[in-house]
């Protein structure tokens, strides 16, 4: 029984590395310090630039398809119910597109109706 347990250690001894967690190569100040240098460069960073994802949604309203339209006509909708600050935008986009008289009746039924939707 000696011996067995003796061949096990041997065998976990040349293979340590296999069965035992590998040494960090950044210690736990490090990583803090790490850690708090990326939250203080996001929080730095100007928020203003940043385009909100409505408005590349909003690009797609006068793409040919009806089933690119309503798609976007729905994720716009989606947005302005669940995101109160840019509901306001987002509605008047989508009120300002109503009123082409370009619009096929199909497309204006839709519209209106997902209008009504956001309130």
């Amino acid at each position: 029984m000696a011996k067995l347990v003796q061949k096990i250690s041997s065998i976990v001894a040349r293979t340590g590395d296999v069965f035992r967690r590998r040494k960090l190569s950044m210690n736990e100040a490090a990583a803090r310090k790490y850690q708090k240098l990326i939250f203080e460069k996001r929080m730095a960073e100007d928020n203003s630039i940043r385009t909100p994802t409505y408005k590349k949604i909003a690009e797609q309203l006068d793409n040919r398809s009806d089933q690119v339209f309503e798609s976007a006509v729905y994720h716009l909708s989606k947005i302005a119910v669940s995101a109160v600050r840019y509901r306001s935008e987002i509605k008047a986009i989508l009120n300002e597109y109503a009123q082409n008289p370009a619009l096929s009746a199909k497309r204006k039924e839709y519209l209106d109706r997902k209008i009504a939707e956001i309130k």
